[in-house]
């Protein structure tokens, strides 16, 4: 298509181009990325001192029972209340999992509302692993309790394993990691990633008719001379030869040959 002329008569202009994506995400998106996804697996640690609290706290209940002489009622009481407590803290886990997680999949893509999910589960996750471990550390201070809830403790710290403690001590690196995050999705190389891309104008359908631009700005149709205008005919032109028509009688000198009608040219006999 010549863009003087636009395209041919009976066709449409180019439909005006669609915006590209985004592009390649910044280096701080990319890495709030993975810091994220990081995040999301150490908050999945806990589930392994988790399970092996669950699968042996019927055998360390039993015993503490039997050395504390606790009654029937204690023992239901405390079962009960282990359990709301583990499956409390089971889905608190998988939900601060999956806030960190999935928002994470879509930010390479340039999703604003993936960039404030993620915003708002980094520091959410930060705050409730903060207080987490701030009343862990006090209750550890604390011996107070029933003679069979004490006896429990004192099991379970002399026969827990020392790796159970050390799988899950790379969690307190969570709330770093989310802030380092949150903080790398607010800068302004982030901004303009995020920033929606600009609207096209609307197209206007000009299908059945066509204007060429030549004739927009006063210049001559293609094919027509310079020095004609709309509605002139036009007429010969240096280097032109124009041929006759039908019904021009031939001009040029006079010849010899006699005219058939001409009585002068027949004299009577």
């Amino acid at each position: 298509m010549n863009p003087a002329t636009g395209p041919p008569a009976g066709q449409p202009w180019p439909a005006y181009p669609a915006p590209t994506g985004r592009g390649r995400p910044p280096l701080p998106v990319s890495a709030a990325t993975v810091l994220l996804m990081t995040a999301a697996v150490l908050a999945l640690l806990p589930l392994v001192s988790l399970g092996y609290d669950f699968t042996h706290f019927d055998d360390v209940l039993r015993r503490a029972a039997e050395r504390t002489a606790a009654s029937a009622q204690e023992v239901s009481q405390e079962q009960t209340a282990h359990r709301i407590v583990a499956g409390a803290t089971t889905a608190f886990v998988l939900l601060t999992s999956g806030a960190l997680f999935v928002p994470a999949l879509w930010l390479r893509r340039g999703n604003p509302v993936a960039r404030v999910l993620s915003c708002i589960g980094g520091v959410g996750a930060s705050v409730c692993c903060c207080g987490g471990y701030g009343l862990a550390l006090a209750g550890a201070g604390m011996s107070s309790g029933t003679a069979l809830q004490v006896e429990m403790a004192q099991l379970s710290a002399r026969e827990t394993p020392a790796w159970v403690g050390l799988v899950a001590l790379p969690a307190l690196l969570l709330a770093p990691l989310a802030i380092t995050a949150v903080v790398l999705l607010l800068v302004p190389p982030s901004n303009r990633f995020f920033r929606p891309p600009p609207v096209p104008p609307p197209q206007q359908s000009n299908a059945g008719y066509y204007v060429y631009p030549a004739q927009w700005w006063g210049g001559p149709a293609e094919g027509a001379h310079p020095d004609t205008h709309p509605g002139d005919h036009p007429g010969p032109h240096a280097g032109s030869h124009p041929g006759p028509h039908p019904g021009d009688r031939p001009v040029g000198p006079p010849d010899d040959r006699p005219d058939p009608l001409d009585p002068r040219d027949h004299p009577p006999g």
